[in-house]
């Protein structure tokens, strides 16, 4: 029979003013075993892990017990970037823990660090080793937090939302390392997640924790969905026109020849990778980032963040963070205004969340609720154009579904038009009328949400609806970093692509415009080129080549 290697009995954390998070929990855990824990946003679920983990927090109040029979405990958080010192190299950052916890010395530790990039699949291992934090993808940081707390030789790992902010491909690569990992090492763990699929495609157990109790759940389960694409219609007029936008850092291009526009009332969605320039993009709108090249015309953008941590003050509270956006735009007696007071309590309500909650502060919110918190500041200004970048990653399926309607609703109800930035594919198709893919810094494929499901034409679209689906895809060779280089040639996918010939290699794809079963689509790829398809009409549509 397996040991015993954590044990809860009657746990109980509350906050002040007598709010309950956990009630009377019980939890029992064997060694090398994998518990998965789920829970809507606000749940408690983070509020757990720290108390599984061992870590105090001095607004708690706490009863019952948590016994640890292990040796160490360790722990990989939501929020990667904010783990890691932003001033120190990585190697430093390895070998402090390396050195407190295993007492060897300064060159040891450089050694067993750089072993443990290469345990988490970071190659080459010296390269990051000399890398600052902000010099890595999202995906890089997760992997370098894993090894931190691998430094310590743990018995029990506690991972909290390690995938949630995270593109597809990303999340299946954390997923299969945090598996292997722990089968290599025999360690326990334990996942705390929204996402139901990826807990019970990596766990032994499931239990959601609702209300302060844990209940033990049997079988998998899928999130529902609302619809199918969206077809309302949206009004005349642009809100939104990019042309031949070009953006690089350094040697870096990350934004090369972009092409789009946005109607009124309409949604369009984005997706791609990490790094391929979604997030650059949206800051290139917002004017926030300069292009190097290219026009941009907006009208009236807002646009809600992806780190939720660092875009509310910390130091206000809810309403007060709230307040400061209308005193930007309509001044400071106005914002002290009643009709301010009011429009506060309205924008609260429309993403469901309590008029009471605007008194608490920014840590005292999920991620989930901080993310609501934003929506409400950024229709406080009546945008026009709302720019959602990865807004849903930190939610629960439930909230996600909510705030799904919610969009729909508002889009309704003002005419709203959003660009829906974001890693999940079946969000982004659901929510959208049309949706454009990113990869190295250009957009490889647009058209109606729908068709780009149903009939994927560019072999990484269809790579992308793929994993989607939870279908086994081989490893890449070439990673978009590599691809976005400014002395490289020829098709940014060519390293990747199963289809590539030697004119990919050595000359980069137009962007074409052809027509499917719902209408019009670009590509940008030389199988989809006028000369290649052998169209005799302009009335016959096309399908997938790949």
């Amino acid at each position: 029979m397996m040991e015993i290697l954590l044990e809860v009995q009657h746990l109980t954390i509350a906050y002040p003013q007598n709010r309950e998070v956990v009630r009377e929990l019980n939890l029992c855990l064997k060694k090398g075993e994998r518990l998965g824990i789920v829970g809507e946003s606000g749940a408690g679920k983070t509020t757990l892990a720290m108390a599984l983990a061992g870590i105090n927090n001095q607004e708690q109040t706490r009863s019952g017990t948590v016994t640890f029979y292990g040796k160490q405990r360790g722990i990989i958080l939501q929020n990667a970037m904010t783990c890691l010192d932003p001033l120190m190299k990585i190697k430093d950052q390895l070998k402090e823990v390396l050195c407190k916890s295993r007492k060897c010395s300064k060159k040891e530790a450089y050694k067993q660090a750089e072993d443990l990039l290469e345990e988490v699949g970071i190659f080459p291992a010296k390269q990051y080793m000399e890398s600052y934090p902000f010099m890595c993808s999202g995906g890089m940081q997760q992997r370098i937090n894993l090894a931190m707390a691998l430094a310590a030789d743990p018995d029990l790992l506690i991972a909290d939302e390690p995938t949630s902010a995270l593109d597809l491909s990303v999340q299946s690569q954390i997923l299969k390392l945090l598996k292997r990992v722990c089968r290599d090492r025999e360690l326990a763990l334990i996942l705390v997640s929204h996402d139901r699929k990826a807990v019970s495609a990596l766990c032994q157990r499931v239990c959601e924790l609702k209300a302060g109790k844990l209940t033990e759940r049997t079988g998998a389960e899928k999130p529902g969905r609302l619809g199918n694409t969206l077809n309302e219609s949206h009004g005349e007029g642009e809100v939104l026109i990019l042309k031949n936008l070009q953006k690089s850092y350094g040697r870096q291009n990350v934004l090369q020849d972009i092409n789009l526009t946005i109607n009124t009332g309409e949604i369009y969605g984005l997706a791609g990778e990490s790094g391929c320039g979604k997030t650059t993009l949206a800051k290139v709108i917002t004017a926030l980032t300069k292009a190097d090249a290219g026009e941009v015309r907006a009208e009236c953008v807002q646009l809600i963040f992806q780190n939720v941590y660092r875009a509310l003050n910390p130091v206000m509270t809810a309403e007060e963070n709230l307040r400061e956006a209308l005193r930007a735009k309509y001044g400071r007696r106005k914002a002290k205004s009643p009709w301010a007071d009011q429009k506060i309590r309205e924008a609260l309500e429309m993403v469901e969340m309590k008029a009471d909650r605007g008194m608490d502060r920014p840590a005292q919110f999920s991620g989930g609720q901080l993310q609501r918190l934003t929506l409400a500041r950024a229709l406080l200004l009546e945008p026009k154009l709302l720019i959602c970048d990865e807004v849903f990653s930190g939610l629960d399926e439930t909230t996600k579904e909510k705030m799904k309607a919610l969009l729909k609703n508002i889009r309704r109800d003002q005419h709203l038009s959003i660009l829906f930035i974001g890693h999940d594919l079946e969000t982004l198709e659901e929510l959208s009328d049309r949706m454009g893919v990113m990869y190295g810094g250009y957009l490889v494929e647009e058209g109606n949400a729908g068709a780009l499901k149903n009939d994927p034409w560019h072999p990484y679209t269809k790579k992308l609806f793929r994993l989607a689906r939870g279908e086994q895809v081989g490893a890449d060779s070439m990673t978009p970093e590599k691809e976005g280089k400014s002395d490289r040639v020829g098709c940014p996918y060519a390293g990747r692509c199963p289809y590539t010939t030697k004119r990919c290699e050595e000359e980069c794809p137009g962007s074409y415009r052809q027509k499917d079963l719902y209408g019009e689509r670009t590509i940008r790829c030389f199988l989809y080129e006028t000369e290649n398809c052998e169209r005799e009409s302009s009335d016959i549509w096309m399908h997938s080549r790949v």
